[in-house]
């Protein structure tokens, strides 16, 4: 799921970037970027879990921790563009309360929010209206999705056949 979210962001990234005349290397850079400190925030062995540091600090911290870490591993790196590239991963939820440090405050920071918001609602969105594996008829609406805020409506059952 990861793997295929940050394709999926670096892909739109690029199209939003030439499209809004934003700076693409750095917008694809933090879509690329965004989500790195999950790599860390979770464990897989035993089995899948927060890891002590993933559960007390969570991913944008890591990850602006590893992104400090590689900056510092590259001579003369300029501190203008580590700048821009953290606002990107701190701002990336879009609002405290949904756990960015910062909102966004450049083109390039909302642009990335946007499209990670856009990215994982219609995830969402089709995990919900999948098919299900039993052939049974389903109602027109799911249940209430929390993430969503809404009923997704998954279409409209079979017409029963007049008699």
């Amino acid at each position: 799921g990861l793997l295929k979210h940050t394709d999926a962001l670096v892909r739109l990234a690029a199209v939003v970037a030439d499209r809004y005349g934003l700076d693409r290397e750095l917008l694809c850079l933090g879509a690329f970027l965004h989500d790195i400190g999950k790599t860390v925030e979770f464990t897989i062995e035993p089995a899948p879990d927060l890891s002590p540091s993933g559960g007390l600090l969570g991913h944008i911290v890591l990850g602006c921790q590893m992104v400090q870490e590689m900056k510092a591993a590259i001579p003369d790196f300029p501190e203008a563009d580590a700048l821009a590239l953290l606002h990107l991963l701190v701002s990336h939820h879009g609002q405290k309360e949904l756990g960015s440090p910062e909102p966004p405050k450049t083109p390039e920071a909302m642009a990335l929010h946007c499209l990670d918001l856009l990215d994982s609602r219609l995830e969402i969105f089709r995990a919900v209206a999948a098919p299900p594996s039993d052939p049974q008829p389903r109602p027109r609406f799911a249940e209430y999705n929390p993430y969503l805020g809404v009923r997704v409506y998954l279409s409209a059952p079979p017409c029963e056949p007049e008699t």
